[in-house]
């Protein structure tokens, strides 16, 4: 292993650890520590009234995940860049750099053991959550991957893709358990589990929220529409609602029993992701507004409009308690305390 020392404006200090992955001898992984420069002494988040930012080279935050316990936050950006960063100082922990693709989309497993990264290429890779160390990866679609996330007993891994499929896979090798076909030349733009894994909710480009069956691959229920495209899914803990926002600027929740829908309005311009809290009692928005808004599940109540962003907020997650949130823009993390 060779390590040497670099250093750029928008760290103090960083190490990198150059060494073959032992799955793969073509691929070289690096593995980072960071101490990055904030501005700010190393305390706690909430001792601040305004959010943490972390600052750094001119790229996309593409995609955020919140660790199982709350304690830690993966981002991955355009240039091929994964790293771990502590959630309540924004502190880099580990960083991995996939040469082959950006990631587009990240899940972290809720028993906080592995990784799990889509790209533009349509691979998906699983790491080590404490190492980085690949465990498995594997061609998933022949397009992007556009979401991912991993099922409630850590055993199965669903993604979408704009080769307008979705996908279920086996997380230990990579197998295709079943391959949901979109029908249509429009992407599968967001993916949920159901909490039993009984079903899968997707969203799409052609302004559907759709609920499947995983054991059968059949349409369980299309929910209803948006004015323009999905663009994030979510399913609530209780499994009684599923979320969806669009292109037309709003949130729709749904009754899974029902199929009816409450809409909610207050981004201005397109919706970019949403992410739902463990308890589900709360729930975060993004937009191409340039906001973040808090809403209370069961009521539909916005509860705060958080701004500071400089440029679209193309990445969130919410921590499992729902009390604090990280966004993502072009070259910058934002850690929110949510009331």
């Amino acid at each position: 292993m060779n390590l040497k020392r670099i250093k750029e404006p928008w760290v103090k200090e960083l190490e990198i650890a150059e060494m073959k992955n032992p799955n793969s001898s073509s691929w070289i992984y690096i593995c980072m520590v960071l101490l990055i420069g904030l501005g700010l002494d190393p305390v706690m988040a909430d001792e601040h009234k305004s959010p943490v930012t972390v600052n750094g080279p001119a790229k996309w935050v593409q995609c955020l995940a919140f660790s199982p316990d709350g304690n830690r936050v993966v981002a991955g950006n355009d240039e091929g860049r994964l790293w771990v960063v502590e959630a309540r100082t924004g502190k880099a922990v580990l960083e991995c750099r996939d040469v082959r693709t950006a990631p587009t989309a990240v899940a972290w497993s809720p028993d906080g053991k592995h990784l799990a990264m889509g790209g533009w290429v349509g691979l998906v890779t699983v790491r080590d959550a404490q190492t980085g160390a690949v465990q498995t990866r594997w061609r998933a679609h022949r397009e992007n991957v556009t979401s991912i996330v991993f099922s409630a007993d850590n055993q199965y891994l669903a993604t979408g893709s704009g080769d307008d499929t979705a996908k279920v896979w086996s997380v230990k090798g990579g197998e295709p358990l079943l391959t949901l076909e979109q029908g249509d030349e429009y992407d599968v733009t967001g993916v949920a589990f159901s909490p039993d894994g009984h079903q899968l909710l997707t969203g799409d480009g052609e302004n559907r929220v759709k609920l499947w069956d995983t054991r059968t691959g059949e349409t369980h229920r299309v929910l209803g529409a948006h004015a323009e495209a999905v663009s994030a899914v979510g399913w609530s803990a209780d499994g009684k609602w599923v979320v969806s926002g669009g292109w037309d600027d709003v949130l729709k929740i749904w009754n899974t029993e029902t199929g009816q829908a409450r809409t909610l309005r207050g981004h201005t311009d397109d919706l970019t992701v949403l992410a739902l809290s463990a308890k589900g009692e709360r729930m975060v928005s993004a937009s191409d507004d340039r906001t973040v808004r808090v809403w209370d599940l069961r009521t539909g109540k916005l509860r705060q409009t958080l701004r500071g962003h400089t440029a679209a907020v193309i990445s969130l997650a919410i921590s499992p308690d729902g009390r604090r949130a990280v966004s993502g823009s072009k070259n910058e993390l934002k850690f929110w305390e949510l009331k």
